[in-house]
């Protein structure tokens, strides 16, 4: 899958997730009971994942990272909801495969970056 901007994104924390449904055609359900925003620069996130095959099965690497307009500190356990400027909306992370992620700070730049390893890509979200 080539890079792909990101418009905008947010977390829950897994305490915050009332359901989370993976539906057949890979496609999720998921009713939290409020999302976080990441206060990010608009269209300055990027998504991007990576399959592997070995003798265990397939397993997905997925980056994120953004430039963040202030500091945040770590994000915690959580799925992160993430919505590409092609209008897309997907859910990285499940309840029992939480996404962690953290900063990066410079004297010029802060930087969200998550690298989340799973069995499972991202998610489509239903809405």
């Amino acid at each position: 899958m080539a890079v792909e901007l990101i418009q905008s994104l947010s977390y829950a924390k897994i305490n915050e997730i009332i359901s989370f449904q993976r539906n057949s055609d890979g496609s999720v359900l998921v009713e939290v009971t409020g999302w976080t925003d990441i206060p990010m620069n608009p269209a300055s996130g990027e998504f991007s994942y990576t399959s592997r095959t070995d003798s265990a099965g397939i397993s997905y690497t997925t980056s994120v990272g953004a430039r963040l307009r202030e500091h945040i500190g770590a994000i915690p356990e959580c799925i992160l909801k993430i919505i590409l400027c092609s209008g897309r909306v997907l859910i990285l992370g499940t309840p029992f495969v939480p996404v962690r992620g953290g900063e990066s700070r410079s004297l010029t730049l802060n930087r969200l970056g998550i690298e989340h390893y799973s069995v499972d890509p991202a998610a489509l979200l239903v809405i």
